[in-house]
């Protein structure tokens, strides 16, 4: 009975020792059984969805900015909105229904506020915060930017046009404005030190100073969206929610710098039922370059006022088609121009010195002297009649005189509204024509242009350098700008 009682005791202790083995594996087996559960819950509600393999349209142009698919949708991480109301109003959430071609519901694209200006504080150098609780004096007027003489730049501010962003170096941080970290402006702002902001693009008039211009298009791509009237009611809000939709995915990319950005163009929409496509056309726009120049902004560079003349024009007429009576219409139609701009560019200054509230310095370039000789005459030969290189040389002179004439009125207007002493020019005209005397180009054919820092007509691929300076003429105009500051200094 004893070695009996002994074997039944073995016999349930074995039992007992292999449940608690078997145990674990039978909870984790429950909870994977749970988990496989919902996730075939999930799979159900989606088959209700008309997939991407058969909806997806594929664009043309690479799409940057693609997403992940969204995830799937459940009552319990999707509550039912109420009828009718819109993603974003108070109160309703519109469908996660996932972009057909794969991404799902993303926020609404935030603002660039690469550019927001920061809060300036009485008495508190920009860029720092005011301390309540320091027992520091105020800060002393000299610490606060400002355009009076015997400051050497720190903040420099770029504007306006080709001969101000840089064509002609042949370096350029994008294709669009052609701005260069060779132009005049970034060597003398490396020169000094200075913090540098270039926002001249290549093309500009002077109202590009204060209002945004138009880039060009960049690309495009076509979505569909799975949009339930249940939810978007009528066409027009299909139509808002799909392009929060496409801004959202990032569609036309990155611009290529923080004064630039992307406007969404719906294109041909085709709206059928649930289902809302459209192509988006990507349209690149530059803000106002004005919108680079702040208060605590101490100097501006700036050229502007060339295109307002119809300089390309010029260009293409008189140095590229080389047609006598083409090129002197354009150069009689700039001449006649010069009046208004004059008025033009006094409104460029006058919204500059607004802007950074009278503590910058501004120094207006002129325009370099583009060709070697006194007299050019088209056609070339014998058969020539017009000598566009005499107008020519005559219009340069009189812009140069009315671009200094600009500065000079804009000084006499800030002494005259208070003491020289507290208001000394803040204005200076920097004439660069004795520099390049002797080095425009030679716009005959087939001349020697070994003496020119002007880039001649069909020397490169670089349409957009021809009669620009080259690396030498510009290095010759930060060598002058330098100059100009250090008089001021």
């Amino acid at each position: 009975m004893r070695r009996f009682i002994s074997s039944l005791s073995s016999v349930l202790l074995g039992l007992c020792l292999a449940f608690a083995t078997v145990a674990p594996g039978l909870s984790t087996t429950t909870a994977y059984a749970d988990t496989e559960s919902s996730t075939t819950d999930t799979t159900t509600t989606r088959e209700e969805t008309p997939t991407s393999e058969n909806l997806e349209t594929t664009p043309e142009d690479s799409e940057p900015g693609a997403h992940s698919p969204a995830p799937a949708l459940t009552p319990a991480n999707n509550p039912a909105p109420t009828p009718g109301a819109h993603q974003g109003e108070a109160g309703a959430t519109a469908p996660n229904d996932g972009a057909l071609t794969g991404p799902g519901e993303l926020p609404a694209a935030k603002p660039d506020a690469g550019n927001e200006t920061p809060a300036v504080v009485p008495g508190v150098p920009a860029g720092t915060e005011a301390d309540s609780d320091s027992d520091a004096e105020p800060a002393d007027a000299a610490d606060v930017p400002d355009a009076t003489p015997g400051r050497m730049p720190e903040k420099i501010v770029q504007l306006g046009d080709s001969y101000s962003a840089g064509n002609g170096t042949g370096v350029y941080s994008d294709q669009f404005c052609m701005r260069s970290p060779e132009n005049y402006g970034s060597i003398v702002a490396r020169e000094f030190g200075a913090e540098y902001t270039n926002a001249a693009c290549s093309g500009a008039v002077t109202a590009d100073i204060t209002k945004p211009r138009h880039l060009g298009w960049t690309g495009g791509a076509t979505r569909t969206y799975w949009l339930p009237r249940t939810f978007f009611p009528t066409v027009e809000d299909q139509a808002a929610e799909w392009q929060r939709r496409v801004e959202a995915e990032n569609i036309c990319g990155v611009p290529p710098a923080p004064d630039m950005y992307y406007e969404y163009r719906n294109v041909a929409p085709a709206p059928a039922g649930s289902l809302y496509t459209a192509s988006v056309a990507c349209h690149l726009w530059a803000k106002p370059q004005i919108e680079s120049v702040t208060p605590d902004t101490d100097t501006v560079f700036l050229t502007i006022g060339g295109n307002d003349a119809n300089f390309t024009g010029i260009v293409i007429s008189c140095f590229i088609g080389r047609d006598a009576g083409t090129c002197q219409q354009r150069l009689s139609e700039a001449s006649r121009s010069l009046p208004e701009l004059r008025e033009r560019i006094a409104q460029v200054l006058s919204a500059i010195d607004t802007a950074s509230q009278g503590n910058a310095h501004v120094y207006l370039l002129g325009y370099p002297v583009l060709i070697s000789l006194d007299s050019y005459v088209l056609p070339e030969g014998p058969a020539g009649w017009y000598d566009a290189g005499q107008q020519l040389v005559e219009m340069q002179e009189e812009a140069n005189e009315l671009q200094a004439g600009v500065v000079a009125d804009a000084n006499a207007a800030i002494r005259t509204s208070g003491t020289p002493q507290a208001q000394p020019d803040r204005f200076t005209f920097v004439d660069v024509h004795e520099v390049f005397a002797g080095h425009g180009f030679d716009p005959r054919m087939g001349a020697n242009q070994s003496h020119a820092w002007i880039v001649p007509s069909f020397t490169s691929f670089d349409i957009l350098s021809f009669v620009h300076p080259n690396p030498e003429g510009w290095r010759a105009e930060a060598k002058v700008l330098a100059e100009a500051i250090r008089r001021n200094a």
